[in-house]
């Protein structure tokens, strides 16, 4: 058996793999995350999320424009729920034909896992909201343009009254949430694994199993940060 059999095998049964990080927090051990063509290259695991969040890069929205295009998409602003007082609004970006969807594709250099979404959510931050409003000003290509207005005004107040605060803040990794967390979920010392189903529990529990698996998350981290 050969270094890539050997790999498939110790991953027969397991739809996802989360390795812990310094935080506690595990992550997908793998940059390699897409939504159609949106790459997220830091995806956590979040089972008290329902959905699944994204992060924008600076110059995001841009980016959007082009890899969703409001000809064929809708853009829609809606508040981010939650506990807190004031929270980041969130772009949903719907396929405007009832029967398209969104590809998604995690770990694709790892251990591929696919599915699809009827549509996506992106955190937008105070740089995010500023931007979407400013483009907006002639055209209005998305609804809920109030939302973000009433946002910027109340995040400038806080933090002109309270300069320093850490407040509408860009995020740096997606949130994975039930939507896509499909199967059973395990968690075993630094390791959260998703197997297909219940009948495979056993088989991925197996202690020579988990080594590999820890191995192959391991490996992909290594030669990650040293550009190997």
């Amino acid at each position: 058996m050969d270094q890539k059999e050997e790999k498939d095998a110790s991953l027969t049964g397991i739809n996802m793999l989360g390795l812990r990080n310094a935080r506690n927090r595990f992550f997908l051990p793998s940059s390699e995350n897409y939504f159609n063509t949106f790459k997220a290259e830091f995806v956590m695991i979040d089972t008290g999320c329902n959905t699944t969040l994204l992060p924008l890069k600076q110059g995001g929205i841009k980016q959007l424009q082009k890899e969703f295009n409001t000809n064929d998409y809708n853009w829609v602003i809606r508040g981010g729920g939650g506990v807190a007082a004031l929270q980041s609004p969130v772009l949903n970006i719907i396929p405007k034909r009832s029967e398209a969807s969104i590809v998604v594709k995690l770990c694709a250099d790892v251990h591929l896992f696919e599915t699809t979404l009827k549509g996506l959510r992106f955190h937008i931050c105070l740089d995010d909201a500023k931007e979407l409003i400013d483009l907006s000003s002639n055209n209005t290509f998305f609804a809920g343009r109030s939302t973000l207005v009433q946002f910027v005004t109340v995040a400038t107040s806080i933090l002109t009254a309270f300069p320093g605060i850490s407040f509408g803040q860009r995020r740096e990794h997606a949130l994975l949430g039930q939507q896509l967390i499909q199967g059973t979920l395990i968690q075993t010392g630094d390791l959260t694994i998703i197997a297909k189903d219940n009948k495979h529990v056993t088989e991925v529990l197996e202690q020579t199993r988990l080594i590999q698996v820890y191995d192959i998350c391991q490996e992909w981290v290594k030669k990650c940060f040293t550009g190997g």
